[in-house]
């Protein structure tokens, strides 16, 4: 092989310089050539697996909302036709698709499923269907108010997960179906991302003198809004009797209720046999629906569509509009788990 290069190279040397210059040429030619074919046959071969795997998605996109829609239609054609509502959030991603959900409870979200329950016959059950960790609260005291103001029965469905924000909607409820490995959570009150038990301990253990302002002012609006929160809770909530210990602060927010818990909290989960039995078709009907969702969300192939930026009122600076109202809104603490209106960022810890 040696031999071999060693010849065309003398070959090469001993040809006329132009003939050296159209050889030379040629080869770096066809050497571009072949780097250029390969390079195609790269970009082809990745267009063909992006095809296919849009082919699948497609697919899958397609099975699981013939799922949602046939699960949903069952559902809602039961003798008692009830109004049929999903609170189903992506919990791990934030995607950009047509079907993605957001992570949070919203205000949007809860303003179109209060329109929903608003627009029920009268005395027709309502269905929710929870799949969340929660989001802002006053949302989901909006939703769970409306829940309590409805004329029919409401029954709440948690296949898997329902915290924070999540479990005051369900408590809102007449009654709510979990399956035995499903997860309620703690509605305590976070005001500024921090639990207010924990707040008023710090009060317990400095003085005033000893804490900045920032710190103290963050005591006063935490103080206020535990009042408030409160009250809420006790006149949204159908049920007395709930352990304090699900609403005071004193369990880790992130601590999750099984069946079990949620019986020894008082919370009105159904456990009798008879009943099991009863919602045993539409409890399976319900998770059908929140696995067809999250499968949609997960195989979406539809193009992200360009976010546009909020309008921002800059009309009267004094007087803000609504969209200035709704961004501070959003701004702000957590409250059982979700965001709630809050002291500027600035004046808070």
């Amino acid at each position: 092989m040696l031999e071999f290069v060693s010849d065309v190279w003398a070959l090469f040397w001993g040809l006329d310089f132009r003939l050296r210059l159209l050889a030379g040429g040629l080869l770096l030619i066809s050497i571009t050539w072949l780097i250029a074919r390969r390079g195609s046959q790269d970009t082809a071969g990745y267009v063909e697996i992006q095809r296919r795997d849009e082919a699948i998605r497609r697919e899958q996109y397609a099975e699981a909302e013939k799922a949602l829609a046939s699960a949903t239609k069952t559902l809602e054609e039961y003798r008692d036709r009830p109004l049929v509502i999903q609170l189903i959030h992506d919990t791990d991603i934030d995607s950009p698709f047509r079907d993605a959900a957001p992570r949070n409870i919203s205000f949007d979200e809860a303003f179109e499923l209060i329109r929903r329950i608003r627009r029920a016959g009268k005395n027709q059950p309502v269905y929710l269907i929870l799949h969340t960790l929660g989001g802002y609260s006053l949302p989901s005291i909006m939703i769970a108010d409306a829940l309590k103001h409805h004329s029919g029965p409401a029954i709440a469905f948690v296949p898997y997960i329902a915290m924070s924000g999540g479990t005051v909607i369900a408590l809102a409820c007449d009654e709510i179906w979990m399956h035995d490995t499903a997860r309620l959570g703690p509605v305590d009150t976070l005001f500024a991302g921090i639990s207010i038990h924990a707040i008023e301990s710090m009060n317990a253990e400095k003085q005033t003198k000893d804490m900045d302002d920032r710190t103290i002012l963050l005591r006063i609006e935490a103080a206020k809004y535990r009042k408030y929160y409160e009250d809420e809770l006790s006149r949204i909530v159908r049920q007395s009797g709930i352990d304090t210990r699900a609403k005071d602060g004193t369990l880790s927010h992130s601590h999750a209720f099984n069946r079990s818990d949620a019986e020894r909290l008082g919370f009105n989960v159904t456990t009798r046999e008879a009943d099991l039995k009863q919602f045993k078709e539409r409890a399976k009907l319900a998770t059908n629906i929140v696995d067809a969702k999250l499968s949609m969300i997960r195989s979406d192939w539809q193009k992200p569509e360009p976010v546009m930026p909020a309008p921002v009122d800059t009309a009267d600076p004094a007087a803000p509009g609504e969209t200035q109202i709704l961004a501070g809104l959003r701004m702000g603490t957590r409250i059982g788990g979700t965001l709630e209106s809050a002291p500027n960022p600035t004046a808070a810890s």
